[in-house]
């Protein structure tokens, strides 16, 4: 069965120049209104009735790219910009990559099919066939916006978190606690220098610290693994403290991989802070409720969502707005589970200022 995309292929279009025709919009000329429906009765292409449907709304209807929905942040994410929306008159289509770039190129395709007001993409694999992505989208006259993780052309539109900043920021809060030996719990994703993920940026931070305290080679890293969050915390907290017992710290990239750390250092009859101080980031509400209350980088994850939903918003009803470039600051937020280091540990001595 012939799709909107064939048509537009063989009439050397755009798919949103078909659905104008389709949809009998006096914007197409003539004589490329007579091409396209020449090529349409020669493919037999019928157009799916809930997607024309669903074009007839093409102005209230936002296409949200998320890797996954199940985690605490992304759930906080997608409920501030879904009610952005809503408060505007926008309803929101979910799309769920799993981190797979072959999802995510599928959903593209869908969404451009239904005709999209706009897009709201969080890169799921491969920052170069996300920006391949959302070119298509732009071509298919649907603005989009980048949110939580930076696009790999900085000319496309973005709102971020500073996480190199928020990486600094905890190294160097634990380093004037007196922590020396330190173990950050991370993926393999975020040890690649190539790419410019979430926890790759937190991990700059945090190695650059390092560095301007002398204290790399008492800074552990992970074995490359491909762990995630409460399962990454857990098992790799083991494993590091298996090998290094003089670790006074855990920084983990995530506040679920801290918890999970958490639990791994309780069931190793260790006491946080007393016997081992964590530091988690985000700044998810579970953070606030753990026993102890974890210590976290909080980042503005609901603000975050809101400017770009307000943006896309924006672009939607004034084509010609400007992009958007905002990277929203961190703030350490102190609770109970960072503490000096446990008695006996060694005291911090380097050449930094």
């Amino acid at each position: 069965m012939a799709s909107i995309r064939d048509v537009a292929e063989k009439a050397e279009v755009s798919t949103a120049t078909v659905s104008r025709v389709l949809n009998k919009d006096e914007r197409v000329k003539d004589e490329t209104r007579a091409k396209i429906q020449a090529v349409i009765d020669e493919l037999g292409y019928r157009p799916n009735r809930l997607a024309t449907a669903l074009r007839r709304q093409d102005s209230n209807l936002v296409a949200l790219f998320l890797e996954n929905q199940k985690s605490p942040f992304a759930t906080m994410l997608y409920a501030s910009i879904e009610k952005t929306l809503h408060d505007e008159g926008f309803k929101v289509l979910s799309c769920c990559t799993r981190g797979e770039a072959e999802r995510e190129r599928k959903y593209t395709q869908t969404m451009i099919e239904m005709q999209v007001a706009g897009a709201i993409v969080r890169p799921s694999n491969s920052a170069a066939e996300t920006l391949k992505n959302v070119k298509r989208l732009q071509a298919n006259d649907i603005p989009t916006v980048y949110v939580d993780i930076l696009p790999g052309r900085r000319s496309e539109s973005f709102v971020v978190c500073d996480n190199t900043e928020g990486g600094r920021i905890g190294m160097r809060y634990l380093v004037a606690l007196g922590h020396k030996h330190i173990g950050v719990l991370a993926t393999k994703a975020d040890h690649d220098p190539r790419r410019e993920s979430v926890g790759n940026l937190r991990m700059r931070g945090i190695l650059e610290v390092a560095r301007e305290y002398q204290i790399e080679k008492s800074v552990y890293l992970p074995e490359p693994n491909e762990r995630k969050r409460y399962d990454l915390g857990y098992a790799t907290a083991n494993e590091m403290l298996d090998q290094h017992p003089e670790i006074t710290a855990l920084f983990a990239i995530t506040d679920t991989a801290a918890i999970g750390a958490m639990h791994a250092c309780f069931d190793r009859g260790m006491r946080v802070p007393e016997d081992i101080s964590i530091l988690g980031y985000d700044g998810i509400p579970i953070s606030s409720i753990t026993s102890p209350q974890l210590s976290t980088i909080q980042q503005p994850i609901a603000e975050m969502g809101a400017s770009a939903a307000r943006y896309i918003i924006e672009k939607i009803r004034n084509p010609s707005s400007k992009r958007l470039h905002e990277i929203k600051p961190v703030e350490l937020k102190q609770r109970r589970s960072v503490s000096h280091p446990r008695k006996g540990a060694l005291p911090l001595s380097t050449g930094a200022a």
